[in-house]
């Protein structure tokens, strides 16, 4: 399991049996997977005891983070340098689309106000993604696709036990079915064949911010972030 990533399997495309740029980027922050599947917040939702509040704060921090994720691979697709980056790119948006749906959906049904506002957190989140777009198109690439493989890999590791009548589950089975582990493989070679010689600096440093970030992402939601 290179990397310590339970999905590594999944997404390295190895040529000659030589690691791709998408492992090397997975061993890049190899320190950080046991913190991403064993995340309370994700466990607390996998087996239905994460706290109401919580709940709440979940949906109105996702809310606002898709509605800007959504202006970032909108840039993504802007600078890709083929057809075919933009299109795979754009295959992202009807699953953040259906997110937001999702998240709207759920929110009415439990008198949730998606317009109360969110936290620090999740505003630097997004501004940092919208930052990346000016560093170039591989960098950013490598950030849209570890906001991707973070999620799978979280959220297919509580699958397993997780409780299907709670309100979470929708969200669990989106975030770890087939369809999503597809999408990811197909970013993963389009990642590689960005950058087929390696990850550059920015890549790799991309690649730990996100990571980071999304961990203190779950930890404010988690923990009750306030301004």
């Amino acid at each position: 399991m290179v990397g310590g990533s339970p999905g590594e399997a999944l997404f390295s495309s190895r040529r000659g049996g030589g690691a791709t740029t998408v492992d090397l980027l997975v061993q890049s922050i190899e320190q950080y997977w046991p913190l991403v599947t064993g995340h309370p917040f994700c466990r607390e939702a996998g087996d239905g005891s994460l706290h109401p509040d919580a709940f709440e704060r979940w949906m109105i921090a996702d809310y606002t983070f898709n509605i800007h994720y959504r202006r970032f691979l909108a840039g993504l697709m802007t600078i890709a340098p083929t057809a075919t980056g933009a299109e795979v790119v754009s295959l992202c948006l009807p699953p953040v689309n259906d997110d937001t749906t999702r998240i709207m959906a759920t929110a009415r049904r439990h008198g949730i106000d998606l317009d109360s506002g969110t936290g620090p957190t999740t505003i630097s989140f997004v501004s940092y993604l919208q930052a990346l777009l000016s560093e170039g198109y591989p960098v950013a690439l490598a950030a849209f696709y570890m906001c991707q493989r973070i999620y799978y890999e979280a959220w297919s590791t509580v699958r397993a036990d997780a409780d299907y009548t709670t309100p979470y589950w929708p969200f669990i089975e989106a975030w770890s079915c087939d369809s999503y582990s597809k999408l990811i493989a197909s970013l993963a070679r389009l990642v590689n064949s960005a950058a087929p010689r390696g990850p550059s600096p920015g890549m790799r440093i991309a690649a730990r911010r996100v990571v980071r970030f999304e961990l203190s992402f779950w930890t404010a939601i988690y923990g009750g972030e306030t301004w």
